[in-house]
């Protein structure tokens, strides 16, 4: 069966730790560089009212009305059945439990499969860049649930890879069953305190198993997993002595808070802690089954003469991983694979062209050249280029994680870049506006001087059109501002009707080019007024 997808409706989601804003400044300079590369295609922002301040919500309301956004509050949210109900009952307990243990990214998990929001259109996380230019109104898709998706080629066979960063139910009836599995999946996880995260790595061991046999599954399994097998040991413990998950990352928050609980929880003390950790990075066995990139951060660790500094780095270093593991399986792309498409944890690659499963891909209708993610895997690749991406050491490179004090950290150093750049060009911005209005005006008399000169017939017709294109610019700028908004207009207007192709490459187009760049950076970086208007200087 065929589906028609649209492309150019969109969904992003952002619950805010701070009240008194409504989306942090990396994300609203990438939502105002989307909706500028996008201009037309629809734009929706879930937000939840309960997390902010009136100020932030009227900030919210006059951002989506500059930027022709549509607001969606989830505090409105009622559910469309049971088990709606019970997942939104969740994601309010995760809410209501920040500070102690609740997780935003978690909250994000579970409204990305309500059925009011996923109507609305393609979600996809902030750090995905979005560029549909170009594409029709409707693409002819095979399945009614696309998702990112990509495969591990292990001999002749392949271990599917699932991320939940980019989701389009494109026929919600269709994909109803789907779409119930993941929901029933997330609830049952929620809930259950039996080996909930090692169930995972079990059901993967029997796979590998089963294909490779006994010994080199069980080494491939570590091979792939890490030292995630450890990870899903200790939360399963953690979890089995708790009442809810926000109490289970509570729990972990307060084991790794400093090095005397770390060690406290492991009954030992941080010189003998440290020996440990030396101890372990000698290991042969840990050399032959930890991958590279790990093994080479163990060295780096072990190095570290200093036993507080070193207990300190493998402290936090375990603390991020239990967090990450604690929502990838209950809520993100583990429990999304284990939900969905559990059969094809390993599957022979034949199978997996026969069923089609390709057809779940965005990457199957090359879309994921415009829905564009850093933690995109393509199909068949190999254990080496998954490693890499997944043991990128760097907070942020392939993923905010802005849900961890981690990320948290790292967004705060890029927007301080953002913030001085957005102070240089408030400087500079309105004296180069004021040069391009001189140029522009020197160059409009030039090519009347043209018109007029013993050489006037010579492209007469393309100089006509150049002189419009510059007035209709020139007179944008009005005593001492230039009215962005009206460019745009007039951009969209010659581009229609064809007139660029006439100006060719010319001194003409490339001040056209120059005001054009100017005014997208004023934007970009929110420095023209509510009107669209930008201050100049002559």
């Amino acid at each position: 069966m065929r589906y028609q997808f649209n492309p150019h409706r969109h969904v992003k989601i952002w619950l805010s730790q701070d009240r008194n804003s409504f989306l942090n400044l990396e994300n609203q300079k990438r939502l105002i560089k989307m909706r500028y590369l996008n201009p037309d295609d629809e734009i929706h922002f879930v937000y939840d009212s309960r997390l902010l301040n009136p100020k932030a919500q009227e900030d919210l309301k006059q951002f989506c009305n500059k930027h022709h956004i549509t607001p969606m509050d989830v505090a409105t949210l009622k559910g469309n059945n049971e088990t709606e109900h019970q997942l939104l009952e969740h994601y309010s307990n995760e809410i209501k439990c920040l500070g102690r243990g609740g997780n935003l990214a978690v909250a994000s998990d579970i409204l990305r499969w309500i059925e009011d929001i996923y109507k609305l259109g393609t979600y996809a996380d902030f750090d995905t860049r979005i560029d549909t230019r170009g594409l029709p109104a409707l693409i002819e898709v095979e399945h009614p649930l696309l998702l990112s998706m990509g495969s591990i080629k292990i001999a002749s066979s392949e271990s599917l890879v699932i991320n939940n960063d980019i989701i389009a139910v494109v026929d919600p009836n269709d994909a109803l069953p789907y779409v119930k599995k993941v929901q029933d999946t997330i609830l049952k996880n929620l809930t259950t305190k039996h080996r909930l995260f090692s169930s995972y790595f079990d059901q993967v061991r029997r796979l590998y198993n089963s294909v490779l046999g006994d010994e080199v599954g069980g080494l491939f399994l570590s091979l792939s997993a890490g030292n995630e097998l450890q990870i899903s040991e200790e939360l399963d413990q953690l979890r089995a002595s708790t009442n809810s998950m926000p109490e289970l990352r509570f729990k972990i928050e307060q084991q790794y808070k400093d090095n005397q609980s770390f060690c406290r929880k492991k009954s030992t003390n941080v010189v003998d802690c440290a020996q440990e950790i030396r101890k372990s990075a000698a290991s042969w066995l840990v050399w032959l089954i930890t991958p590279k990139a790990i093994y080479q951060e163990l060295k780096k660790l072990a190095a570290i003469k200093n036993d507080e500094e070193l207990v300190s780095k493998v402290r936090q270093n375990q603390r991020l991983q239990l967090l990450k593991s604690s929502v990838v399986y209950t809520t993100g792309p583990g429990a999304l694979l284990n939900g969905l498409l559990s059969q094809y944890l390993l599957s022979d690659s034949n199978t997996i062209k026969q069923d089609k499963i390709n057809t779940f891909a965005f990457s199957h209708y090359g879309l994921e050249k415009r829905f564009i993610s850093k933690n995109y895997i393509p199909f068949a690749s190999s254990l080496k280029t998954v490693n890499a991406l997944q043991n990128e050491g760097t907070i942020g490179k392939c993923n905010d994680l802005s849900w961890l004090k981690e990320g948290q950290e790292a967004i705060h150093s890029r927007e301080e870049i953002i913030r001085k750049k957005q102070g240089h060009l408030k400087i500079i911005l309105p004296q180069e506006l004021g040069k391009l209005k001189q140029l522009i005006t020197k160059h409009i008399a030039k090519l009347d001087r043209d018109l007029h000169s013993p050489f006037r017939f010579y492209r007469a017709h393309a100089r006509m059109q150049k002189l419009g294109v510059l007035k209709d610019i020139l007179n944008l700028f009005n005593e001492n501002y230039f009215d962005k908004e009206q460019l745009n207009m007039i951009m969209q207007k010659y581009s229609s009707e064809d007139i660029f192709a006439s100006i060719g490459t010319s001194r003409t187009q490339t001040l056209i080019k120059e005001i054009t760049r100017f005014a997208k950076k004023a934007e970009v970086y929110q420095l023209d007024e509510e009107d669209g208007r930008i201050a100049y200087k002559v």
